[in-house]
């Protein structure tokens, strides 16, 4: 538990539905800080207000427990109300930087790498006991860290941990471009839906496209769920090697069943 007294917030970094991301200082550390922002209800008994408590609770108690190279680290948190945070340390970069402010200077290699740290940390995930899913997976929560030498997959807002067969949840996750097409379709999720969103990025990594970026938003539930629709591997053919084309295929298909998972690929 961080006393909120030792917090100092400098600069916001970014901004999501449930609060703003702060670069600050925390025992002359620099880090940053992930505010969940409760002011305008004085109500915390409603249901809404409820959820998002419990969600809460269930981020910090899940990042307490996650250690790896390719994980933003977890520092402490502020979980008494009415100013909650999760303290972790700062990066400045997602990997969407590399993908459209300068990508096209970062060789294949390059890009391979970042897609591998990631793969690794997303890997770690669906190794713990109960396998953690992130329902997220998507370029913004794909941080560049130490000199842009190491990708560390953050924001676990929406992650669950897997209980059983299928996660128990009744809230869809994730972004649109990235969602599976179980997903869209409602049907139940497992770990297989952060393959899916993986492969998306792969693709996006390696074409330096925004993937969907022709259609309209509201066609790509229909499409992606019960159309089959996919972004071509076809144009991407020539610069990898079958293996890799491959991969990135089965980590697409419409079935959750037939995906790979990260330690197979």
């Amino acid at each position: 538990e961080v006393d909120p007294a030792e917090l100092k917030r400098m600069k916001c970094i970014g901004r999501g539905i449930c609060g703003a991301v702060w670069e600050g200082k925390w025992q002359h550390a620099r880090v940053a800080i992930k505010d969940l922002d409760i002011t305008g209800s004085e109500d915390f008994q409603n249901e809404y207000m409820r959820e998002m408590l419990q969600a809460f609770r269930c981020e910090v108690s899940r990042l307490c427990r996650l250690r790896h190279p390719n994980i933003l680290a977890f520092y402490g948190a502020v979980t008494k109300a009415p100013k909650l945070c999760i303290i972790t340390e700062v990066s400045h970069r997602s990997i969407f930087v590399c993908l459209y402010l300068g990508g096209k200077d970062a060789n294949l290699i390059k890009r391979l790498d970042i897609a591998l740290g990631a793969m690794n940390g997303l890997l770690y995930l669906h190794s713990q006991n109960p396998p953690v899913v992130h329902r997220d997976v998507k370029p913004e929560n794909l941080l560049l860290c130490q000199d842009d030498e190491i990708v560390k997959v953050c924001d676990f807002g929406l992650a669950r941990d897997k209980q059983g067969a299928y996660l128990q949840t009744i809230h869809q996750g994730g972004t649109l471009n990235y969602i599976a097409p179980e997903v869209h379709r409602g049907a139940d999720v497992d770990e297989s839906c952060d393959v899916y969103s993986f492969a998306i990025v792969l693709w996006e990594l390696l074409s330096l496209s925004e993937p969907y970026k022709d259609k309209p938003a509201q066609s790509i539930p229909g499409i992606v769920g019960w159309g089959g629709e996919r972004p071509s591997v076809g144009c991407l053919s020539e610069r990898l090697s079958q293996e890799v084309s491959e991969s990135m295929r089965g980590c697409r298909v419409d079935s959750p069943a037939d995906r790979p998972g990260f330690d197979q690929i």
